[in-house]
């Protein structure tokens, strides 16, 4: 990660199923614009700065998850890609953090697909989808540790998962095939992006970004 520079403070705002059902994008139309956006965005990556600042701020919505207490002092926001190491590497670190500090600090993850990859954007909804049937931290657990089986093969792995902690698996697809999710995912990324955001991990305690740490002593020296 190259080093920031300082910007203005901006705002944050049993039977397998057919391959069909697992399209992250149902829509051809929401398809078509996401691809279309993401070239946009390739071509603009080099003109964003990750900004050492913004309004920390927890949106309410069926899709939002808070780690800890919500209404904790210590907000910490980290914008993350399934698909990046250093961000399941800090994934593990949270956690063991927060099962000691958990009272205190709360946690919301905004997912940041890099490039707006696709496995990443599909691993985003099997994680929102495992949500809505409350069970959203623990999917993200098993999609930061199983990198190489939902990459290679997502759709049985997120059925895999589904079974592991005994989700409904037509629920499950139904949700991922949810167009308005979809959109949500992409529109999410641009924003982020448009904010200032350009890599991941990149986590703001209270609104202000912090050191990325590498261990438990790092993180608890950093944010403590």
């Amino acid at each position: 990660m190259g080093k920031s520079k300082k910007t203005k403070k901006v705002n944050q705002k049993n039977i397998q199923p057919d391959k069909s059902s697992f399209k992250l994008y149902a829509g051809a139309g929401i398809l078509i614009v996401a691809i279309a956006v993401g070239i946009i965005a390739l071509v603009m990556s080099q003109q964003n700065e990750a900004p050492d600042a913004i309004e920390s701020q927890q949106v309410v919505s069926a899709d939002v998850h808070i780690k800890g207490n919500p209404d904790a002092p210590n907000q910490l926001t980290k914008y993350s890609d399934f698909g990046c190491v250093h961000c399941a590497n800090q994934h593990v670190l949270l956690k063991e953090f927060f099962e000691e500090h958990g009272d205190n600090f709360s946690l919301q993850i905004m997912h940041f697909p890099i490039n707006n990859n696709a496995l990443s954007r599909m691993a985003i909804a099997a994680a929102l989808s495992a949500g809505r049937q409350g069970q959203y931290w623990e999917m993200v657990d098993l999609i930061y540790a199983n990198p190489t089986q939902w990459r290679s093969d997502p759709q049985s792995a997120f059925i895999s998962f589904v079974d592991e902690l005994g989700l409904d698996r037509d629920q499950f697809v139904a949700d991922m095939n949810d167009e308005d999710m979809a959109y949500k995912i992409v529109q999410d990324y641009f924003e982020f992006r448009d904010m200032g955001i350009n890599a991941t991990p990149t986590l703001f305690l209270n609104g202000e970004r912090v050191p990325n740490p590498r261990t438990l002593d790092q993180l608890k020296s950093t944010i403590l």
